[in-house]
């Protein structure tokens, strides 16, 4: 009577299954494969690729808009204005400065002796 009342155990099978090694192993086969496959075309393939992607005609530089002196200025020395310039390479609005007011400012001030740049 107290046996009908225990619940039935699932019996644990004596060998533990090994199915998920056999896929493990068949995976690191085939990803194994996959990088041998892709490493050989790669060097088979190599020089054809960076020959195709390579630059055929190197294209110079323009020259600077203005000309290089011993010191970074430009203007008079003696110039009532003294403009000082802190920029960025990287800064967007460095380069709108850079495109659009400093010729403004050349042209206005440093080129009339008002100002030294």
């Amino acid at each position: 009577m107290i046996e009908d009342q225990i619940p039935n155990i699932p019996v644990i099978d004596e060998k533990p299954k090994r199915n998920w090694v056999i896929w493990l192993a068949a995976g690191g086969c085939v990803v194994f494969l996959c990088a041998a496959v892709f490493i050989g075309a790669l060097i088979i393939l190599g020089p054809d690729i960076v020959q195709k992607f390579s630059p055929t005609d190197v294209q110079v530089a323009e020259e600077l808009p203005r000309d290089v002196t011993q010191s970074n200025t430009m203007g008079d020395p003696k110039a009532p204005v003294y403009i000082v310039e802190y920029g960025d390479y990287q800064c967007p609005f460095c380069l709108k400065f850079w495109s659009e007011t400093e010729p403004q400012l050349i042209a206005e001030y440093v080129k009339h002796g008002q100002g030294v740049f």
